[in-house]
C-alpha cells in the first residue's frame, strides 16, 4: 500500500549499527538493558550480545559481563559518544 509523503513529518533518522566491547571497568558491567540508560541516555537499541561464542538475543533483564561484545543500533553521533 502507497502511502502519500506529508513534506511536514519529520524526516527519518539514520542509524548505524556497532560492537562495543565492555572492558572490566566499564559502567554497564552488571547493568541490564533496561538499568544501563543506553536507550534514554544515547537513544541506542541493544539488538544482541556476543558473550564468548554464544550469541544471545537482547533481553531486558539480561546482566553485561565484562569482556561482552554489545551490538547496538541507533543515532551515529550519540553513538560515537560511547566509545
Amino acid at each position: 500500500c502507497d502511502m502519500p509523503v506529508d513534506p511536514t513529518d519529520e524526516q527519518p533518522q539514520d542509524f548505524r549499527l556497532i560492537r562495543l566491547m565492555l572492558s572490566a571497568d566499564s559502567p554497564l558491567v552488571g547493568k541490564t538493558p533496561v538499568t544501563s540508560g543506553l536507550r534514554d541516555n544515547y537513544d541506542a537499541l541493544v539488538l544482541a550480545v556476543l558473550r564468548g561464542d554464544d550469541y544471545i538475543d537482547s533481553e531486558p533483564n539480561l546482566r553485561f559481563l565484562a569482556g561482552d561484545i554489545l551490538y547496538l543500533v541507533g543515532n551515529p553521533a550519540r553513538l560515537d559518544s560511547l566509545k
